[in-house]
């Protein structure tokens, strides 16, 4: 019989990112419970007690400001797990005060998690909730394994489309600065679907004439989109129109803030 092996990655993706037990994973690699729980054990993989967390379960289930902002950082960076009602937010560790806004939207209390991911410190939040993840589905089209499938929340009154396109930004945007001191606006993902939307939406509400494309990024499995140049101002202040400290992430929000003193 030839002698199954389980890395440490793999195991460790089902056991704790995955959340699954062990007696599911053993019987995906058709070995015994006890075979998981040795290997859990050598490769010092621990899975924290479940403890319940209050939570605002209706946060998502009207469209408002902060529920618009955190369904689209969520939608760039946070995992719905498809095995359970879990909803998973991990981000660098400097970012810490941005999970803290998360847990103040929810009305959750403040304690999260760390880990730590190829030599670098990371924090994170669980929450785990029924209503909170079919309103996630239902209203914002957030769904499990979204990476490459995400698309357009068009559930979202057109007033509030830049909230939850300044999360996705907080999540899986930049803003850059060339060589030549002009200011990018940077996006990613995986769905080609959610960029065209995003583009549609800047290029209407802000009137640009700049004309940009969403593109696959080449050698790599993710497209983008970037605007720089002399539209600018009325991109930058579109996306920040309305917001408040709750709903913006510090160091990319100061970022504009220093380009509009430029």
């Amino acid at each position: 019989m030839t002698k199954i092996q389980i890395n440490k990655n793999d195991l460790y993706d089902l056991y704790i990112s995955k959340n699954h037990t062990a007696e599911y994973i053993s019987q995906q690699y058709d070995v015994s419970k006890a075979t998981i729980g040795r290997l859990v054990k050598k490769y010092g993989i621990v899975k924290l007690p479940y403890v319940k967390h209050f939570v605002d379960e209706m946060a998502f289930n009207i469209f408002t400001l902060e529920s618009c902002y955190w369904a689209g950082f969520i939608a760039a960076d946070g995992n719905l797990l498809k095995t359970s009602n879990l909803l998973k937010i991990k981000l660098k560790y400097d970012d810490k005060d941005h999970i803290l806004k998360f847990c103040n939207f929810l009305k959750r209390d403040d304690k999260l998690f760390e880990e730590t991911c190829d030599g670098h410190k990371q924090i994170g939040v669980f929450v785990c909730n029924k209503n909170i993840k079919n309103d996630l589905i239902n209203n914002f089209n957030i769904t499990p394994a979204k990476s490459f499938t995400l698309q357009p929340p068009n559930k979202i009154p057109d007033a509030l489309i830049q909230h939850y396109i300044r999360g996705y930004f907080d999540g899986d945007g930049s803003i850059g600065i060339r060589k030549n001191g002009s200011v990018r606006l940077h996006f990613v993902s995986g769905s080609k679907n959610i960029l065209d939307w995003i583009k549609n939406n800047i290029d209407i509400k802000t009137k640009t004439d700049h004309i940009v494309s969403v593109r696959r990024r080449s050698g790599k499995n993710f497209y983008e989109i970037e605007y720089s140049g002399k539209n600018m101002n009325n991109i930058f202040n579109w996306l920040y129109k309305d917001s408040i400290q709750e709903t913006r992430l510090d160091r990319k929000y100061e970022r504009y803030q220093n380009y509009l003193q430029k």
